[in-house]
């Protein structure tokens, strides 16, 4: 390694390192040498905090392999909507609301966040793209209650891990049983694709090692987009939004909800029209 006789002579060996892409700095502590252990895993991303250096363990792939249970359902409240998913959202599910901007999706997002708060669920709400003043003034306005606790992030550049030990961190403090991300397009915008990738792993691993069900928002023009991302797969629902502008003057812009996808459900792919108003998303 180029220290002289001393990486010879000590047991053991422990390398920092660090590089720049970008805005994003990545730190490296990687373990060469170890005399009469065994190395299970030689190098490790770690971030510095107000508690010193934290060697962040990812949860491992096998997190994933236990039993589905999805007898446990949380409902969105809203009828219809639940029957289109199947029953509602079971505990530890993925589900992203996608569609173009405009569409409702984090109503839709606040909608189901404060039913689920309102039956007792600790709600953790993360913006990427609002104020705190923002959303709390979203839900006075659309008669959103219930006790949610809404955490404003900038989408400053961070790594993959970064994004994972500060969302960890969060819902150790909160003991949350529901996570929603508002927007992850916000994040996306800040990584590369397989950083990007790479974060939303870390991030499905830890919800379903946990039990929590996570619930995200997606900017995206069609449907048809959406599915062509690399991260469609990772979700066990897709709800998709979408809207008809008006033709003539005078009319109304019709909004539209189409449950893509409920995996381990019998969902309806069914369109159903919805509008924005007392309560947050009606669907007739």
């Amino acid at each position: 390694m180029g220290f002289g006789v001393e990486e010879f002579v000590v047991d053991g060996v422990i390398v920092l390192e660090m590089e720049r892409k970008g805005e994003v700095i990545k730190r490296y502590l990687t373990i060469p040498k170890m005399r009469g252990r065994r190395i299970v895993k030689s190098a490790y991303e770690y971030i510095i905090t107000n508690e010193g250096i934290d060697v962040l363990s990812v949860p491992e792939l096998e997190f994933t392999k236990r039993s589905i249970d999805t007898s446990e359902r949380f409902e969105t409240g809203m009828p219809v909507l639940d029957d289109l998913i199947g029953g509602g959202l079971y505990k530890g599910s993925i589900t992203m609301i996608t569609g173009p901007t405009g569409s409702g999706k984090t109503i839709l997002a606040l909608t189901i966040a404060s039913n689920m708060a309102k039956k007792g669920k600790n709600v953790l709400y993360i913006t990427f793209e609002e104020s705190i003043g923002a959303i709390q003034e979203a839900m006075t306005k659309l008669g959103l209650t219930g006790n949610i606790k809404i955490v404003a992030m900038v989408p400053e550049a961070k790594t993959p891990v970064q994004y994972y030990a500060t969302i960890r961190k969060l819902l150790d403090e909160t003991s949350s049983d529901v996570l929603v991300i508002d927007s992850l397009s916000a994040m996306k915008s800040h990584m590369d694709e397989r950083d990007f990738i790479k974060a939303l792993r870390y991030l499905q691993l830890l919800t379903k090692e946990r039990g929590i069900t996570f619930i995200l928002t997606h900017t995206s023009r069609s449907a048809e987009g959406f599915i062509s991302t690399g991260f469609s797969t990772l979700m066990d629902t897709i709800i998709v939004l979408d809207y008809q502008l008006p033709k003539h003057p005078g009319e109304s812009m019709e909004r539209r909800i189409l449950v893509l996808k409920s995996r381990h459900s019998e969902h309806k792919p069914l369109l159903k029209e919805f509008y924005i108003g007392e309560g947050g998303v009606i669907i007739e």
